[in-house]
């Protein structure tokens, strides 16, 4: 199972994602809240909750490390695809059983 603070913020993230392409058109629940995005403490909260390092997250996702140092310390910020990419790896390495 997967926390669903987690899963909410990638849902919302995906369907900001869509709708910036105009692959929604519709109305259908889309509310402002949709399109907040996770803070850079966020990020690193989500990873240290995953027991990973930003060594192992940049190795995973094919990145720099200093990429991964940057998108935290909020020096730069993530593309969009960064993002998800992050957001589905700490889904998947959410720890078993914790709220």
């Amino acid at each position: 199972m997967t926390d669903p603070d987690v899963q909410s913020e990638l849902d919302r993230i995906e369907r900001a994602v869509h709708r910036a392409r105009d692959f929604d058109t519709g109305t259908d629940g889309v509310h402002p809240m949709d399109f907040q995005l996770p803070a850079r403490d966020d990020l690193k909260h989500m990873r240290e909750r995953c027991g990973l390092s930003t060594e192992e997250v940049a190795d995973r996702l094919d990145m720099a490390t200093q990429s991964i140092y940057q998108i935290e310390r909020g020096i730069n910020r993530p593309s969009m695809k960064t993002l998800q990419n992050l957001l589905r790896l700490y889904r998947a390495e959410w720890p078993r059983g914790e709220p």
